[in-house]
This record gives C-alpha cells, structure tokens and sequence, in this order.
C-alpha cells in the first residue's frame, strides 16, 4: 500500500493567497505557466530526464521549469 504524501486535509488555496506565496520565489513568473518537478538530486528523481523532456517542449509550453526541495 502506498501512504498519501501529505499529513494534513487539502484544500484549494485562493489565487490572491497562491500569488502572494509564488511572489517571493526569485526569477518565477507567477502570472506564467511552471513545469514542477519535486524532489531531491538523487539519481533515482531523474531531474537529467525532466530537463531533457522539458528542453523538447519548452518553447510550445512557454512555461519555465521549477525545482523544488524540501526546505
């Protein structure tokens, strides 16, 4: 069985909340569309591949590439 990541109830943020959080992250435009990947530097994320994926579709996306890392 796999356990759901998160420990607490989701619900959906409002935008003004979503776009004051997106706001302090340096060099992301938070009108724009993101590409995420979560996760660490390990081999096993395979961030060499979500590059790879995303250098083919970038310029149809318009999108930028996020990585993040827990904190």
């Amino acid at each position: 069985m796999i356990e759901v990541g998160l420990n607490y109830p989701y619900k959906r943020l409002p935008n003004d909340v979503v776009d004051a959080r997106l706001q302090g992250i340096a060099d992301l435009k938070p009108a724009g569309r993101f590409i995420m990947h979560v996760g660490s530097n390990l081999r096993r994320k395979n961030r060499e591949g979500a590059l790879r994926i995303f250098a083919k579709c970038a310029v149809a996306l318009d999108a930028q590439m996020v990585f993040v890392v827990r904190g």
